[in-house]
C-alpha cells in the first residue's frame, strides 16, 4: 500500500526514534518516545493520511507491530538482512536509521517479515 506519510521507527528497549516523510511535500518530521505504542499512534494520526510506519527486525519482537496495528497504525516489520544501505552509510544514529526506514517505506523497498503469533513466539522463547 502506498501511504501519504511513512514513519521509520528505530526501536529500542526503552526508546523509539521517529522520523515521518510526507511522501507529497517531502517535509520530514522526527521525533523520539519512550517504548510507548500509544504516544507514537497519537503523533501518526496528526499527521497526513493514509499514515504507515517501519521497523526493522530484532530483539525487540514484534510486540510493538502488534500494537500499533490494534490501535489502527499500519506497521510492517522489515528483515534488516535484507536492506540494502547506502555503501558510504557508516554512522548510525537513531534519527539517521529512522529516516533511512522512512524512505524505504515510501518506496517499498524492503523485505516484510511475517509476525510470529504470540504462541509462537512465547514458545520460541
Amino acid at each position: 500500500m502506498l501511504y501519504s506519510t511513512s514513519i521509520g521507527l528505530d526501536v529500542h528497549a526503552r526508546s523509539v526514534g521517529a522520523a515521518a516523510f510526507v511522501f507529497e511535500t517531502g517535509e520530514v518530521a522526527q521525533r523520539t518516545f519512550g517504548y510507548d505504542p500509544d504516544a507514537v499512534a497519537a503523533w501518526a494520526a496528526t499527521l497526513p493520511q493514509p499514515a504507515g510506519c517501519l521497523y526493522e527486525s530484532g530483539p525487540t519482537g514484534f510486540d510493538l507491530q502488534r500494537r500499533l496495528v490494534a490501535l489502527g497504525l499500519p506497521c510492517h516489520v522489515g528483515a534488516v538482512s535484507k536492506m540494502v544501505r547506502p555503501s558510504g552509510d557508516r554512522v548510525k544514529t537513531d534519527r539517521g536509521d529512522a529516516l533511512f526506514l522512512s524512505r524505504l517505506l515510501a518506496v517499498g523497498e524492503f523485505v516484510e517479515c511475517a509476525p510470529p503469533t504470540p504462541a509462537m513466539e512465547a514458545a520460541r522463547d
